[in-house]
């Protein structure tokens, strides 16, 4: 699959200049991500050869009771996937449509890798994570996030369905385990769960950057639409907020039956980290999140 990243251009260079003169209008492949992309697809093909395969260092305490975190997290990666096409599909312009389905795209990408790699595990140990959609829809760790998901494939509004998305929701989780929990697996030794998390970060952080220029491109045509946006910031925040925290125990190192040394601060890292990425286009967290 193509990935793409947005390039600013002005209206002289732009087939579908806009009135604000918007910096969204073109995106073009980025060949290097998309290459290193592939590069993780053959680490994973060549894995069975590797420690990483064989499962000695996931299996060390670790890994059994952590991938109850990992493998599940396939179906919220659904959730997310059919959320970006309903909005791009509702879209009111054929460069949002197409942006859209880039990003549903990706995060089938992201279920992809994860299937790919609790099936190399379940190969060596049969029956491992067969319980992911037993937990998904019944492990209370689990349920706030699954609410929030659900509610969000029940919000019909396309508009209020990207912020929700795109500015809520996403943004927390992307950040809560492609960054944090990435660098969890490779402290406890899981390095090829910990690289693939990274390099599909990098597909997050391009959902960012495109939800950012489009809102700032909204906010410019009319100024009436920050409050209309904030409006649903503070009515998704909180419903986000509980999904996620939700899963602070496995960095706090107070997961049941899991001893291990907390991963200091990372609520606190994910609060920073969202707060300067609604800043940067104007807006503020909840403030329920104060």
């Amino acid at each position: 699959m193509m990935t793409c990243a947005w390039i600013p251009m002005d209206n002289r260079d732009c087939a579908y200049p806009c009135s604000s003169g918007c910096t969204i209008a073109i995106f073009a492949p980025c060949t290097a991500p998309t290459t290193m992309r592939g590069g993780f697809v053959a680490l994973l093909a060549s894995a069975r050869r590797t420690l990483a395969f064989t499962g000695q260092c996931v299996f060390r305490g670790y890994c059994r009771r952590k991938y109850r975190v990992v493998a599940p997290l396939r179906y919220p990666g659904h959730g997310l996937q059919m959320v970006a096409a309903y909005f791009g599909q509702m879209a009111p312009g054929g460069r949002i449509v197409i942006t859209a389905a880039l990003q549903a795209g990706d995060e089938m990408r992201r279920v992809q890798r994860i299937a790919y790699r609790v099936r190399q595990l379940q190969l060596l140990h049969p029956g491992f994570a067969s319980d992911s959609k037993e937990l998904w829809q019944t492990d209370a760790m689990w349920q706030p996030l699954r609410f929030a998901i659900e509610k969000l494939l029940t919000c019909y509004d396309w508009a209020e369905s990207f912020v929700a998305t795109n500015l809520v929701l996403k943004p927390l989780l992307d950040e809560f385990f492609m960054k944090h929990f990435s660098d969890l697996a490779l402290r406890e030794g899981d390095y090829l769960l910990g690289r693939i998390f990274y390099s599909l970060n990098e597909d997050c952080r391009w959902h960012r950057e495109w939800s950012q220029a489009l809102i700032r491109m909204v906010i410019e045509e009319d100024r009436h639409n920050a409050a209309v946006i904030q409006g649903w910031i503070e009515k998704w925040y909180p419903v986000a907020a509980r999904g996620l925290q939700a899963f602070a125990p496995v960095f706090e190192g107070k997961l049941k039956d899991t001893p291990m040394v907390p991963l200091e601060g990372v609520t606190q890292k994910v609060d920073k980290c969202y707060r300067d990425f609604l800043s940067g286009i104007g807006l503020q967290p909840s403030s329920s999140a104060t």
